[in-house]
C-alpha cells in the first residue's frame, strides 16, 4: 500500500469521525443528568491494524470500537432486592395505619372506650342490682359496644376490600411489565452486535421496568445475554 497526503487524510477523517463519537456521547450524557433511568454511557476508542512497511508496521490511526454504558449488575441487583423490601413495608405501613386508626387507645369513641364503659356497667350493677337506672346504663353501654364491635368490623371488611382491588390492580400492572420487559428482550436480541452496538437506550428502558416491577413484586435478575431472549 502506498502512502501519501490521501493516507494522511484519511486518518485525519478518521480521527475526526471518532472524536465526533466522544464528543456526541458526551453532550447525550449532560443532556440527560436528570433523566431517569438513564446510564452514563463512554465510546470505546481503539487503533486501527497496522499494515506491514519497512522499516516495520505502520498505524493507519483511530476508530471507535463501540458505546458502552456503566451499569454495575451487583449494584443493580442490590438495589432491587432492597427496593422491593422497602415497597412492601411501605406497603404495609400505610394499610396498618388505618387499622391502627381504627384501635386507638386514646380514641374516647373508641373500642377500648366501650369496652371500659361496659364492664364498669357491670360493676355498677353488681353492686345495686335492683335499681334501673343500673341496668338502663348497663344496656346502653352493651349496645354501644356491639354498635362499636360492628362499626370496627365494616371498616376492616371495606378496607380488606380495597386491598383486594389494589392486588388485583398491581398483578395487572406487574403481567403488563413482565410483557412489555419481554419485548424489549426481544428488541435488544435483534439489535445487539457484540463489541460493535450495544443497545444502551434499550437497556436502560428494560432496567426502568424492572425497577417498576420490583415495587409490586420480590424481582431478581440473572441476565444471561441477548442469546438466552
Amino acid at each position: 500500500m502506498a502512502f501519501g497526503v490521501n493516507s494522511v487524510l484519511n486518518m485525519g477523517i478518521g480521527a475526526l469521525f471518532a472524536s465526533h463519537a466522544s464528543i456526541q456521547t458526551t453532550g447525550n450524557n449532560i443532556s440527560n443528568v436528570n433523566t431517569p433511568g438513564y446510564s452514563r454511557q463512554a465510546v470505546v476508542l481503539q487503533a486501527k491494524y497496522g499494515i506491514n512497511y519497512y522499516p516495520g508496521q505502520v498505524g493507519q490511526g483511530v476508530e471507535t470500537k463501540e458505546v458502552i454504558r456503566y451499569f454495575d449488575a451487583f449494584i443493580e441487583k442490590s438495589y432491587l432486592s432492597k427496593f422491593s423490601s422497602a415497597s412492601s413495608y411501605h406497603s404495609q405501613y400505610n394499610e396498618l395505619r388505618y387499622v391502627e386508626n381504627l384501635f386507638n387507645e386514646s380514641n374516647v369513641n373508641g373500642l377500648s372506650s366501650a369496652l371500659t364503659s361496659m364492664f364498669t356497667a357491670w360493676n355498677k350493677l353488681s353492686q345495686q342490682a335492683d335499681n334501673s337506672a343500673t341496668r338502663e346504663a348497663l344496656l346502653a353501654a352493651a349496645g354501644s359496644l356491639t354498635n362499636t364491635i360492628k362499626s370496627a368490623d365494616d371498616t376492616l371488611k371495606t378496607l380488606e376490600e380495597q386491598i383486594n382491588v389494589k392486588i388485583r390492580n398491581d398483578v395487572d400492572s406487574a403481567n403488563q411489565l413482565m410483557r412489555e420487559i419481554a419485548a424489549l428482550n426481544n428488541q435488544i436480541a435483534s439489535s445487539y452486535n457484540p463489541g460493535r452496538n450495544n443497545p444502551n437506550s434499550l437497556m436502560d428502558l428494560r432496567d426502568e421496568k424492572v425497577r417498576e416491577l420490583a415495587a409490586i413484586i420480590d424481582v431478581s435478575v440473572e441476565d444471561n445475554g441477548p442469546s438466552a431472549y
